[in-house]
This record gives C-alpha cells, sequence and structure tokens, in this order.
C-alpha cells in the first residue's frame, strides 16, 4: 500500500521525530539554491532548490563532547535515509542536514 504524503507533512513529521527522539532544542527548516557543477542529476535538472533540515542542539554548559554531537548527527543522518527514505548522500539531493550547537559565550 502506498501513501500520499505532502512535503509540507513530511517536514512536520521530521520534526516531531526529531524533538521527539533526540536532546535538541529546535528543529526549523530554510532552503537554498544549489549549482550541480557535475552535471545534471537523474531528474536533468542542473540548478536544485534544496530544503535544508537545521538541528540545534543545546550546549550552553559544555557537557557534549564534539563526539557526542556528531554521534546525534550521524544518528539523526540514519533516521533521514532509512525511515524516512531521505538519500542525503545521493547526488543533486534536495535535501541537507546541518547540525548546530547552542552554546554560552562571552561577547
Amino acid at each position: 500500500m502506498k501513501y500520499l504524503i505532502t512535503e509540507n507533512r513530511m517536514e512536520l513529521m521530521i520534526k516531531d521525530y526529531i524533538l521527539k527522539n533526540y536532546d535538541v532544542l529546535d528543529v526549523e527548516y530554510t532552503t537554498s539554491k544549489s549549482y550541480l557543477a557535475s552535471g545534471p542529476n537523474e531528474k536533468g535538472e542542473t540548478n536544485v532548490t534544496v530544503k535544508v533540515i537545521n538541528v540545534y542542539i543545546e550546549n550552553f554548559k559544555h557537557l557534549k563532547r564534539r563526539s557526542d554531537m556528531k554521534d546525534i548527527k550521524s544518528s539523526i543522518w540514519n533516521v533521514l535515509n532509512g525511515l524516512f527514505g531521505i538519500d542525503l548522500g545521493k547526488y543533486g539531493c534536495e535535501w541537507e542536514l546541518k547540525v548546530y550547537q547552542v552554546k554560552r559565550e562571552e561577547i
């Protein structure tokens, strides 16, 4: 059986899943334009609008090491590939994952 899921619904499902299953502050979406310099993707496009999934990890007290945050990113990457069917490693993919740490820093 196949289901049709709108892009907006997919974004909400991804955000809800990440917020419920990982120690993160927020998930937001942005878009960017990408030029495919190595030729067109499988759809024949050389310019792609990329949906960027921005994940913010709280690290105010510097309790998480860099390796901990990389593990979170890797786990989210694997979930996006496996559970949601987004192949982030594919050439010309219309999705991207960016992970940031939110830390306290004196100005």
